[in-house]
């Protein structure tokens, strides 16, 4: 068992082979919820020997959000940094809420099926209403555009 920052009180299991899932299973005021993770931790050559001290940076990563199914999609762990990202858990499934949160997402899917066909296309460009990203990057200190001279005439 695990908590969230928001206290939503979750369950996990690890299941799989060669593609391993983790399942958690989460309620918080009466809504249930789930979400898989998968991912190939076991070609991170770091993993066959630490693999406990992998799942216990996974679990520190869900217990460290506020919704267990939001926010960042791969569960990142420092035992695997530089290994391949196959090897992170990456969010590949997850249900719909139950509840007034989920009833809201049902009628922002029927409002956008009402779009007309030209239109739809800009739909599937993605939503231009988010927020900017927080951490861009800087130009390096020699890769600036240079500004030319005004010139006079």
């Amino acid at each position: 068992k695990l908590t969230t920052k928001d206290s939503h009180v979750c369950s996990w299991e690890i299941a799989g082979d060669e593609e391993l899932t983790l399942l958690v299973n989460c309620s918080h005021q009466g809504n249930n919820y789930w979400c898989k993770y998968t991912g190939r931790p076991q070609i991170c050559p770091q993993y066959t020997a630490k693999a406990g001290q992998y799942w216990k940076q996974v679990i520190g990563k869900v217990k460290r959000k506020k919704h267990a199914c939001e926010g960042d999609k791969t569960l990142k762990n420092r035992i695997c940094k530089t290994g391949s990202t196959e090897s992170q858990m990456k969010l590949t499934a997850k249900s719909s809420e139950t509840g007034k949160r989920g009833d809201r997402g049902i009628a922002r899917k029927k409002a956008s099926a009402k779009v007309p066909p030209g239109k739809r296309n800009l739909l599937d460009q993605g939503d231009t209403t988010e927020k900017p990203l927080k951490n861009k990057r800087k130009p390096k200190a020699g890769n600036s555009p240079k500004k030319e001279a005004p010139t006079q005439a």
